[in-house]
């Protein structure tokens, strides 16, 4: 007998950090799929990670941290990334090439802020 409680309703109701897909983005401005990265009009194909912060769905006062790999060889690869150390800035979002772990970076290939409305700027 299921207690008809999952993740999703607990994050409606917290502040919980959840791992998966990250269908509740679909109106995000980035998008990441096998092989391919999707932000507004451009779009990059082959080895690329991403990671960016966005609007929680439904909620006011929460957001959602992505980080997003095109393919196995980048998830390796990102397992060196430090998303999460105190007292560093990064811009609400950041796509990023295999060469970044030769290059630093260098290997960043786009980044920057969203607009107050959580729009990509033109």
């Amino acid at each position: 007998m299921s207690s008809g409680l999952n993740l999703f309703s607990l994050l409606d109701r917290s502040k919980l950090c959840g791992f998966g897909t990250i269908a509740l983005l679909k109106a995000a401005p980035i998008q990441v799929e096998r092989n391919s990265v999707q932000i507004g009009d451009r779009r990059y194909e082959r080895d690329y990670g991403v990671f960016f912060a966005y609007p929680r769905p439904k909620t006011t006062d929460n957001l959602i941290g992505v980080v997003g790999m095109t393919n196995e060889m980048m998830i390796r690869a990102g397992q060196q990334a430090r998303y999460f150390v105190s007292g560093v800035t990064c811009p609400d979002y950041a796509i990023y090439g295999f060469d970044s772990l030769e290059k630093g970076f260098g290997g960043v290939v786009e980044a920057g802020y969203f607009d107050n409305f959580w729009q990509l700027r033109p």
